[in-house]
């Protein structure tokens, strides 16, 4: 009853807080559920809470996503992919649905952070939700020539996820991704170098 009743208090305060306390709730509660604890804490109670808590996340996310200043976008990026492992150790076919509609909304969304749209689209290609014809093209909107560079650069960096080999798979994301650094003039090529060079470098 004791360890029942403590992750209840978990999951009470997990609802009743904001985005960013939802989002850091799931990698606790999907470990939980998925390999048990020490308290032989109830599996069916907390996979029922955890399903409540990534829809609740999932509907609050895409709001949380937008108006950020670089460092609340970064400080995201962490609590965004912890989450989303926990969605991916949950396993459930309803509960990845609607995760992915929500990565989905902050992908194609233009108030979104351009960091927070790049992670999610490498996200949904990871997981074959999209195709690669599908990054391509979006890759190629935040690209162009017509994009501001650090927000151009923003959504690189999301999107590599610090992991450049990504651009090893597919050739057509090299190109454009070369063709878009090839394409700055001095001034810009200059502004987004810092930020060019870690994603690169991690």
């Amino acid at each position: 009853a004791e360890s029942v009743e403590g992750e209840r208090d978990l999951i009470a305060d997990a609802l009743t807080g904001d985005a960013l306390q939802l989002l850091a709730a799931l990698p606790s509660l999907s470990n939980v559920f998925r390999y048990g604890n020490v308290r032989q804490t109830n599996a069916a109670l907390v996979g029922h809470v955890l399903d409540g808590l990534i829809v609740r996340a999932a509907i609050s996310l895409p709001l949380a996503c937008g108006a950020l200043d670089d460092a609340a976008a970064d400080a995201l990026r962490g609590k965004l992919l912890g989450a989303h492992s926990a969605v991916r150790l949950r396993e459930g076919d309803a509960q990845t649905a609607i995760w992915h509609q929500a990565l989905h909304q902050i992908a194609t969304h233009p108030s979104a952070h351009e960091l927070l749209q790049g992670i999610s689209v490498r996200l949904l290609l990871d997981d074959g939700d999209w195709t690669a014809d599908q990054v391509a093209h979006t890759l190629s909107l935040h690209l162009s020539s017509g994009a501001e560079p650090a927000k151009a650069a923003a959504w690189l960096d999301g999107f590599l996820n610090r992991n450049a080999v990504v651009l090893l798979h597919d050739a057509r994301v090299w190109q454009l991704v070369n063709d878009w650094l090839a394409g700055l003039n001095e001034a810009h090529f200059v502004c987004v170098l810092p930020l060019v060079r870690r994603t690169f470098s991690v």
